[in-house]
């Protein structure tokens, strides 16, 4: 195999958004970059989290500092066009051309199509055409076809516009989920010869590191060796179901099934999550915990649950080996199949829930399913390589 090491690898973090210490794609690809001995930088717009809770963005300052793996990230604001909305839209900011030939990148991941900025990286291609452009694509009808604005106006004709202009000088448009692919080919009406799958995946620890980290946990929150562990994280909101899953756990009496919650909880459903944690001695509320800590608890957990909006936590438990409890999704079901369970109601995840409780499924061979289909779909190992080659 030809040797890729050694290669400069850019980040644009401009219309997708860049968190430190989370553990999404555009934190962990850059890691594995690294990891690979690549040279990596991250640019990003000034818009980020606050609190970690995704109801209270908020503007950090412009600057240039390492992040927790010691990777340069350089955040600039956005380009003021005398409106705020437009600026929020078009999601260009300062000096992206001059920060990109100051790197001399050999390949280009821009994340997002949201962003009149992928003019300047066709402006670059032209300039240096040895230089491989990659776009991903987040953006679905779930996310961002929500209503005639969004969908027929800005993703149907502004951001289509500049996406189609790009084709020409661009490698492929990646689409991170089923849903995606077909934002991509009935929105940005894309060509299928341009755009690929390229699913958000995750780093599989050993059978030893899963041990591990299980029996850790159990320590830590004087836990049985004979518990089985559900875990449900993220930014809580209505959308994720978290209170339908909390009331179907509670109807279900066994004191082996511990349900562990980590995450924020926004004001919606605070008071009510709050409430039946504390009438439930088998939930533990962890609060938040960054990216490193969410995968200590990922290893550890026997059955991950996401009965609500879609969320690439979910497929970072399957790369830890997990069951899975899912909402039934098309971007789910590529990789539930033997692995635990694809719900379409809260009788249904009961259903799940009282399978386990009875001992009627085999959770570690299920587990062993995971660990095949993650070592197919998300190993960030085999997703970086596709940058490189």
């Amino acid at each position: 195999m030809e040797d890729h090491k050694g290669m400069k690898i850019l980040h644009c973090c401009i219309s997708a958004f860049y968190i430190d210490h989370y553990n999404y794609q555009e934190n962990i690809l850059p890691r594995q970059n690294k990891l690979d001995g690549h040279e990596v930088l991250i640019i990003a717009s000034t818009y980020t989290f606050k609190n970690n809770d995704n109801k209270q963005g908020y503007y950090t300052e412009p600057r240039d500092y390492l992040n927790e793996d010691n990777i340069l990230v350089k955040r600039r604001k956005y380009k003021d066009f005398g409106i705020r909305f437009i600026n929020q839209k078009f999601h260009c900011i300062d000096g992206l051309y001059d920060m990109i030939e100051a790197f001399m990148p050999d390949v280009i991941l821009f994340h997002g199509t949201s962003s009149l900025e992928i003019k300047t990286l066709c402006r670059y291609k032209k300039n240096h055409n040895n230089v491989k452009i990659y776009i991903d694509s987040h953006a679905d009808y779930y996310t961002s076809g929500t209503n005639l604005l969004s969908k027929g106006i800005l993703h149907g004709l502004l951001y289509r516009f500049y996406l189609q202009n790009a084709l020409p000088y661009i490698e492929k448009v990646f689409y991170i989920s089923i849903g995606c692919g077909d934002f991509l080919r009935e929105v940005y009406k894309l060509p299928e010869e341009k755009i690929e799958f390229y699913s958000l995946g995750g780093n599989l620890p050993s059978s030893q590191e899963l041990d591990q980290a299980k029996n850790n946990v159990i320590k830590e929150l004087n836990l049985r060796a004979d518990n089985i562990l559900f875990l449900q994280a993220g930014k809580f909101d209505e959308n994720k179901k978290l209170v339908e899953m909390l009331e179907t756990f509670k109807k279900i009496k066994n004191d082996k099934l511990i349900f562990i919650l980590i995450g924020s909880l926004s004001v919606d459903i605070k008071e009510k999550v709050e409430a039946l944690i504390a009438e439930d001695s088998r939930v533990r509320y962890l609060g938040w915990r960054d990216g490193n800590e969410l995968n200590r608890y990922l290893n550890a957990c026997d059955i991950y649950v996401q009965p609500g909006k879609v969320s690439a936590i979910a497929q970072n438990a399957i790369c830890r080996n997990s069951v899975v409890i899912l909402n039934n999704l098309k971007e789910y079901r590529p990789f539930v199949n033997g692995n635990g369970w694809l719900i379409n109601n809260m009788e249904e995840a009961s259903n799940a829930l009282t399978a386990i409780s009875l001992g009627k499924v085999n959770i570690d061979e299920m587990k062993m399913i995971s660990r095949a289909i993650a070592e197919k779909f998300f190993d960030y190992k085999t997703l970086a390589r596709r940058l490189y080659e």
